[in-house]
């Protein structure tokens, strides 16, 4: 029957439909099989965070273990990848770099405004300094300026929008952050409009507010010391109630998906998700639950695609790291990509279309990983289009056939 069907269908509509399922099996392969992340080698020592079109940012370490803040450093920038690091000369030393959402471990870079607690070259004193184009230029915000070393402030940066962020003064030996004063920008740093909500923050190691609404607030601690977990105000931090999450580890951090209203957390052994009142752990979806030991980074909001990205990676016994990127959108889990390096996670980001991780070696070369955001997932979507196309092709092709062979019966 299968030899008769093919010996009916004309020649050509046959091999514009083999065509046609060879293109769609080709496309499948390149989605299944994600392209490697580009690499970029790094001078030893080297942390970048920040990558934008007007280049990138990095630091590298000139005093280790300089009191509450954990070291200072020396910021250099590049105008493109590839290019030389220079030092940023505006600045002598920077004490505190606010460049995302705080986490443990990993830490968040960012691709929008940068702020840094930070002495200006010739001077005595510290100050907030912002800058909108990766280092060229920089600006001391108005009124933040002081002797200690340690920053009196704490800069939370929205998690939408990249040139907006919160500006919150803190008191040495008080866990507690008042809200009763604080400052919001809209345009990196530029200016400022003063801001007031009537409750606290407790003793966090992060938080984040709500894009739509302030009032929204998400805090969350992996200490054991004290309480651990993640908890929610919706009322401007005058009430507060934990959110029941998954984690039987410490946990480095934690943002929510405005798109989905879910709340994802990651951290050592952890990848959990919380939306409407019930709490999920994710590990068995990601394929991670056989492995004894993982750590995942910061989860990062990728809004072009309205999902949340984790980087996970684990260390190999012969030496080096291994890992994948993950996409969590509500609660359904999928592989963006795999990766190895031979440098130490230190900072991870996205930017336009791509995901920024960035690796330090130490006596050795770094690694700075770029992984395509785009390619995979409109491959993966396309992919069934051919297989449409070709089927309606032999259809017709069938069906025109045998209209003819019809109409030749009759004539005779």
């Amino acid at each position: 029957m299968a030899h008769s069907f093919v010996r009916s269908v004309p020649k050509s509509t046959l091999f514009l439909f083999i065509m046609v399922v060879f293109l769609t099996i080709t496309a499948g392969a390149s989605a299944k099989n994600a392209p490697m992340p580009r690499s970029y080698p790094l001078p030893p020592e080297t942390y970048p965070f920040h990558i934008d079109s007007a280049g990138a940012l990095a630091y590298r370490v000139i005093e280790p273990n300089k009191g509450c803040a954990s070291f200072a450093c020396r910021l250099y920038r590049s105008s493109h990848l590839g290019a030389e690091f220079i030092p940023v000369e505006t600045l002598a030393s920077v004490n505190t770099i606010f460049a995302g959402l705080q986490t443990v471990g990993v830490q968040s870079g960012t691709e929008g405004a940068v702020f840094v607690w930070a002495q200006k070259r010739g001077g005595n004193r510290f100050a907030l300094y912002a800058t909108s184009d990766a280092g060229a230029t920089w600006r001391e915000v108005p009124g933040t300026e002081a002797t200690n070393s340690c920053p009196p402030y704490r800069v939370v940066p929205d998690i939408l929008n990249p040139e907006r962020a919160y500006l919150l003064p803190v008191s040495p030996g008080k866990a507690m952050i008042s809200l009763h004063h604080f400052r919001e920008t809209r345009d990196g740093g530029k200016t400022w409009e003063e801001r007031s909500l009537p409750g606290k923050i407790p003793a966090a190691d992060g938080f984040f507010f709500d894009p739509g609404d302030s009032k929204k607030i998400w805090a969350w601690r992996g200490s054991m010391d004290g309480w651990a977990g993640v908890q929610y105000s919706k009322d401007g931090g005058v009430t507060w109630q934990s959110l029941q999450i998954p984690a039987e580890n410490r946990i480095h951090g934690a943002i929510l998906n405005p798109y989905t209203g879910e709340i994802i957390v990651t951290g050592r052994q952890v990848i959990s998700r919380w939306c409407n009142g019930k709490g999920e752990d994710l590990r068995e979806k990601c394929g991670l639950l056989p492995r004894a030991v993982f750590e995942a980074g910061p989860p990062l909001l990728d809004p072009a695609r309205k999902r949340v990205l984790v980087p996970v990676f684990w260390r190999e016994e012969a030496g080096g790291v291994k890992g994948r990127i993950l996409a969590v959108c509500g609660g359904r889990v999928e592989k963006i990509a795999d990766f190895a390096t031979k440098a130490e996670p230190v900072y991870a980001w996205v930017g336009k279309e791509k995901l920024y991780l960035s690796g330090v070696g130490v006596n050795q070369p770094g690694e700075l990983l770029i992984f395509s955001l785009s390619g995979a997932q409109l491959s993966v979507r396309r992919s069934f289009l051919p297989l449409a196309i070709g089927g309606a092709i032999l259809l017709l092709g069938l069906w025109g056939f045998k209209g003819r062979r019809r109409n030749r019966s009759n004539e005779r």
